[in-house]
């Protein structure tokens, strides 16, 4: 009789786990097949988005996996590339993977090769990526937020950096604030790049806050004047510079002018400020008589916050308008496009 009831303890205990593991796994693959779904609608979306920019998407073989604990996704020789003109820009990525979360259904992560290049204007550059981490969150109808974390970052013949992180949010809604942020931790900058300041960048990093949404459907030229014409806005809570012997930390905002011209206006706090504009100057990287206007209005309200203090603190207003850099309002440098 024993035997018996140990015969069907077993067929139940058997039964029990061949219909939870065959639910479990009906359950991933339906998962799955909705996650393929969406990463292939969003994969045309994108498509669609970059033809209408003069872009196209490239890959040899796109694969997808239906097991659990695999890699959703495989592109192989993955690039992005102008459909004019092949040289103007492309960028190969090499191989890219993505992973969904097994604990949040709108969660992925990306995994792109480590050695990729990106072609600009006929100049190639290798990039190379030490470690990197992307995890994009999402719901039914957009991205939310996007996390990147590059240890070792290499572009060849310009820097390498110890670490990039960047972590981006979109609102939901045109009455929601998002926050972003960028920073970028000791930065080398290669022999082969002409400056005529130290190659050495501690840190540079910068806080933002958006308000209202981008419409991502419109894709003329003045996109951003409209969003602030609707009441967007963007804040900058806190920009820092490292990079002896300038530390500065600023905050402002970002706006557009009746011109549709882009401006950014940062109030700034700053130690070595002036020594930074005269080895610019120095090196004839700035416009030599907005220095010296500068360097007098400059000179005459900055002061020692201690006794032993190697630099002066001076507060400055920073503008950055189109392509122009101004400070205290007199503009020090223009950048010219090369076409």
């Amino acid at each position: 009789m024993f035997e018996k009831m140990k015969i069907y303890r077993l067929a139940l205990l058997t039964f029990v786990l061949t219909f939870v593991i065959t639910t479990a796994l009906g359950g991933f693959y339906v998962k799955r097949k909705i996650y393929i779904h969406s990463i292939q609608k969003q994969f045309s979306q994108i498509t669609q988005k970059l033809n209408e920019n003069g872009l196209d998407i490239a890959y040899d073989h796109l694969t997808f996996s239906y097991l659990p604990f695999s890699k959703i996704m495989t592109a192989e020789n993955f690039i992005i590339y102008n459909m004019f003109d092949y040289g103007k820009f492309n960028w190969e990525m090499g191989k890219l993977s993505i992973k969904d979360s097994c604990t949040n259904f709108n969660k992925i992560s990306l995994f792109p090769a480590p050695q990729q290049s990106i072609t600009f204007n006929h100049h190639k550059f290798d990039l190379g990526l030490k470690d990197i981490r992307i995890v994009e969150q999402h719901n039914d109808k957009n991205i939310q937020s996007l996390a990147l974390k590059v240890n070792g970052l290499t572009l060849n013949n310009l820097f390498e950096a110890e670490k990039l992180i960047i972590d981006l949010s979109l609102p939901e809604n045109e009455k929601m604030t998002s926050k972003q942020s960028i920073e970028l931790l000791n930065v080398k900058i290669d022999d082969q790049v002409e400056t005529p300041l130290l190659r050495k960048i501690d840190r540079i990093m910068v806080k933002f806050d958006t308000y209202g949404m981008i419409d991502t459907q419109d894709h003329s030229d003045d996109i951003l004047a409209k969003w602030q014409k609707k009441g967007g806005y963007a804040n900058i809570e806190k920009f820092i510079v490292r990079w002896e012997p300038l530390v500065l930390v600023g905050k402002g905002n970002f706006t557009f002018d009746s011109d549709k011209q882009s401006n950014i206006k940062l109030n700034t706090t700053s130690k070595g400020l002036v020594e930074t504009l005269e080895m610019l100057n120095e090196g004839k990287a700035i416009d030599n008589s907005g220095f010296y206007v500068v360097k007098i209005l400059l000179d005459g309200k900055a002061y020692k916050l201690k006794e032993d203090d190697q630099y002066k603190t001076v507060t400055t207003s920073l503008m950055i308008k189109g392509n122009k850099v101004l400070l205290e309002n007199v503009p020090i440098y223009e950048y010219i496009s090369q076409k």
